[in-house]
């Protein structure tokens, strides 16, 4: 008796400890979404010299040489630098912008070194004048494992919902 309750536990841990292990990779990819979220969005009142603190969080999302994919008009963007100059754009134009991921789905790879992600991204963005406006796109995004970090190495805009 002693026994099989000994074994009912070890397997029991075995399998605890596996699905601890595995959806790891799961958790920390979603904190690196929770951070892309916070750092592509600019505060309303926001100050532009606040845009370097959030540039150098940006780059630690991406491998070097990873590439955008937005859609037309705009064109794809390759490496860090690329999106070092994009990011700069972007912030400088608008007011304030707010980015919500949701739908979320992280599919990690057998070999725990590659990821992807399909999620609808919601953007409220205000420019100036203009009304504010909206906008949700279905994005994929490809992410691979360096120095153990979950780094994205690729994102593209798979459908523009609305």
């Amino acid at each position: 008796m002693k026994r099989t309750l000994i074994l009912i536990l070890v397997i029991a841990l075995c399998v605890g400890a596996y699905f601890l292990w595995r959806g790891g990779d799961e958790r920390r990819i979603r904190r690196r979404l929770d951070v892309l979220s916070q750092t592509v969005s600019k505060p309303r009142g926001s100050p532009d010299a606040a845009m370097f603190g959030r540039l150098s969080s940006l780059r630690t999302l991406f491998t070097q040489d990873c590439r955008l994919s937005p859609g037309n008009p705009i064109p794809d963007i390759q490496s860090q630098e690329g999106l070092a100059l994009a990011y700069r754009r972007a912030y400088s134009v608008v007011d304030w912008a707010e980015v919500d991921l949701r739908d979320v789905e992280v599919d990690v790879a057998e070999s725990r070194e590659r990821a992807t992600v399909r999620l609808t991204a919601m953007l409220e963005y205000q420019r100036g004048a203009e009304p504010q406006a909206t906008g949700a796109r279905e994005i994929e995004i490809d992410w691979e494992k360096v120095d153990d970090e979950w780094r994205i190495s690729e994102i593209a805009v798979v459908e523009a919902v609305r």
